[in-house]
């Protein structure tokens, strides 16, 4: 049986994953929130690409300005309404869930089509000679540092 996109087409579900991580990204970093965006019709790459490109600009704002003293929960004013209070790291890991889930159903839907989505493993993306700041170098996995 063919695999069916979530969203009904591969531009649909990238949007989504775009506009979703995204928007928890401006959550977490309690930053303004982007409008709800349709899936693009026209130039549809080069629009996933900007939506990706605006996406992940908004994750590494998140992710600068966490640190102990700011993981406390979001404010109520800039959190959605069906979200229970607590840390924040609670929401980077659901977007890092989320993210990671529909990049799987994506990668299944572009094999399905007899295409690759390329390498996605973490190692590939990642510059083991990247400085981190103070605050977040924890995060460097273990196997990075002994390159």
């Amino acid at each position: 049986m063919a695999r069916r996109s979530s969203y009904g087409t591969l531009a649909a579900d990238l949007t989504h994953l775009a506009r979703v991580q995204h928007r928890w990204s401006t959550v977490v970093a309690e930053t303004d929130t982007p409008d709800h965006v349709q899936p693009p019709t026209t130039d549809i790459a080069p629009a996933i690409r900007d939506l990706l490109a605006q996406s992940e600009v908004a994750l590494h704002q998140m992710l600068d300005m966490l640190t102990e003293e700011t993981s406390r929960p979001p404010s109520p004013e800039s959190a959605p309404a069906k979200l229970t209070p607590g840390p924040r790291w609670h929401l980077v890991e659901h977007i890092a869930n989320h993210s990671a889930h529909h990049r799987a159903e994506v990668g299944q839907l572009l094999h399905g089509l007899g295409a690759s989505p390329g390498d996605m493993d973490f190692v590939d993306f990642v510059d083991p000679d990247e400085a981190l700041p103070d605050h977040v170098a924890f995060l460097k996995p273990r196997y990075l540092l002994r390159r």
